[in-house]
């Protein structure tokens, strides 16, 4: 019998086939110490307080196996009460019109699922909450992408980490260019919101030069690099966005999959590919694809709030204007000089924690590099408990967990960890091969998964590690959209048909009708104003119920006489 079947056991049917499997040990001693099978079913039925015959049956389970074999068998079938029956439509109708993008309120999507049902003649509606249960236990991405779109489902997937331990200095740089949230004044009198075209090493992170000025062009980015290749040599490739200023054809032309301007025959070929340097292209709105983004949410910080350029702060939107706003301007030579500052210290920081220059400044790093190893796995289930060390990890929001410290720190995925995002679990790992999958279990012992596989770092400018990693993405992506397609959503047109037809309401008839008086001539005079309901001689109202009332009597009088 498979060992999962007690891996997938509860706690307690794992605590009585514990129970179970020390009584059997009890007995089998007891048999072959040479006693009777009816005295040593009774002696262990006294040891452990319960009737022979519970030892009989538990040793009928497992007197033909070995005893390693023995805690599967022994684990009792117990089952949990059964879910409720309810008509698959109900179910379509519930998660087509609860997982939409508008997010509607649970409250009013159960009314117009129950009205659908007794139009369309379902049968009866669970309450709310078993609803909101049954949609609950869609998969953690699937309910994202109903309820929040793509985008957010797809963030959910884990970032990409690229491994840079293989980098030198001058393989390669990244640019861009920054508006500075701070009021400068140029020395002709302008005052104007600087420009900052940086360049980084990807290696070491150090920001190797920097460039000011009034707008984004192609100058500056031809400038900083012609500054870097004569500071400290030419780089392999160059890595910004791809932007008019930064893959203009006097830097780029020639350069595959520049996806900007139109590439002929006779275009000259640019200063990046004739000097030997690459030049490469990021995604746009994207600032995981830049190592420079980092850099310069630091350096803004050390210098558009430094003490010196008090009052000349803008805020980063309108939204977050100081009430010093428009205050003063800072001298161009003054920001230039608080800049350089800026930068220099971003460059020599030794308190750092990252990977690439940990407890070490980026200046020092500009000259140093680093190593990895991968070990095999193991491959027996239950053994993995003996060859593991167990760990209480956080899962992430991606559905990953982390082993290790900063900066050699591991990932693992698998998509049945998003259901349980933000919560402890437990993990099992091999401490001499961490590329081996992991076994993680909730924090009661219940098995998650079993096969949880190493997040594997590519090469920072590996193209085939790109590939791998987009494949991983829409793989998932496609496995979330056929969950989606296999619940049979009803459309918008569907859920509307279900929806019974709103009746019109109507006047009430009157169960009491007040009598009508006044029945008197018309006015003699013409044109005069009829006399109103009120103003009837109340002689004619009492004449009137006076003769219905002999009528009644003499209704009556004839029916007894007929009697």
């Amino acid at each position: 019998m498979p060992f999962e079947v007690y891996m997938h056991a509860t706690p307690s049917q794992r605590a009585e086939a514990d129970r179970r499997r020390a009584m059997c040990a009890d007995l089998a001693s007891r048999i072959e110490a040479g006693e009777s099978k009816q005295d040593a079913y009774a002696a262990v039925a006294v040891v452990f307080d319960v009737s022979v015959s519970t030892v009989r049956n538990a040793w009928r389970c497992v007197r033909d196996l070995h005893p390693a074999h023995w805690l599967p068998a022994l684990v009792k079938g117990y089952r949990g009460r059964e879910a409720e029956e309810v008509h698959p439509d109900v179910l379509r109708y519930f998660f087509s019109d609860y997982g939409r993008q508008e997010a509607p309120q649970l409250q009013a999507v159960y009314e117009r699922t129950v009205r659908a049902a007794a139009h369309k003649g379902w049968g009866p509606v669970p309450s709310a909450k078993t609803l909101k249960r049954r949609f609950e236990v869609l998969p953690a991405a699937v309910k994202v992408r109903l309820r929040e779109g793509d985008k957010a489902a797809d963030a959910m997937y884990p970032h990409q980490e690229r491994d840079r331990s293989g980098l030198k200095p001058l393989d390669g740089l990244n640019m861009d260019s920054r508006i500075w949230d701070i009021r400068v004044e140029l020395p002709d009198g302008r005052i104007i919101r600087p420009v900052i075209t940086l360049a980084q090493d990807e290696a070491s992170n150090l920001l190797l030069g920097y460039e000011v000025t009034e707008t984004e062009s192609s100058h500056s980015y031809r400038r900083v690099l012609c500054s870097i290749f004569e500071t400290f040599g030419i780089y392999k490739a160059a890595r910004f966005d791809n932007t008019r200023a930064a893959a203009n054809k006097a830097l780029t032309a020639g350069a595959k999959k520049r996806f900007r301007f139109t590439d002929r025959p006779d275009d000259i070929e640019g200063i990046l590919p004739r000097v030997g340097c690459t030049p490469r292209f990021t995604l746009p709105y994207n600032g995981r694809s830049k190592l420079i983004e980092r850099g310069f949410a630091e350096v803004k910080e050390r210098t558009e709030k430094h003490p010196a350029l008090a009052g000349c702060y803008t805020g980063k939107s309108p939204a977050h204007k100081p009430e010093n706003y428009g205050s003063r301007a800072v001298p161009l030579a003054t920001f230039e000089a608080i800049l350089r500052e800026g930068i220099e210290h971003y460059n020599t920081r030794r308190d750092r924690a990252s990977a690439v220059a940990f407890k070490r400044s980026h200046r020092d790093v500009f000259e140093e590099g680093l190593a990895s190893v991968q070990v095999p796995k193991l491959t027996a289930a239950q053994k993995r408990y003996f060859f593991s060390i167990a760990e209480r990890r956080t899962v992430t929001p991606s559905g990953s967990v982390k082993l290790g410290k900063a900066p050699h720190v591991n990932r693992y995925f698998a998509s049945e960890l998003q259901d349980h995002a933000g919560r402890e679990v437990v993990v099992w790992y091999n401490p001499d091969d961490l590329a081996s999958p992991l076994l993680v279990e909730t924090l009661d012992g219940r098995l998650i998964s079993d096969r949880v596989p190493l997040l594997e770092k590519g090469g920072f400018a590996s193209a085939d590690a790109a590939r791998q990693y987009a494949r991983g993405r829409r793989q998932a992506r496609k496995a979330e959209r056929d969950r989606i397609a296999a619940l049979k959503l009803m459309s918008d047109a569907e859920r509307a048909e279900a929806l019974p037809p709103i009746v019109p309401l109507t006047a009430p008839e009157a169960s009491v009708v007040r009598p009508a008086t006044g029945f008197g001539r018309s006015p003699k005079r013409e044109g005069a104003p009829a006399p109103a309901m009120s103003a009837a001689p109340d002689h004619d109202f009492h004449k009137l119920l006076a003769i219905g009332a002999r009528k009644v009597q003499a209704e009556r009088e004839r029916g007894r006489l007929a009697g």
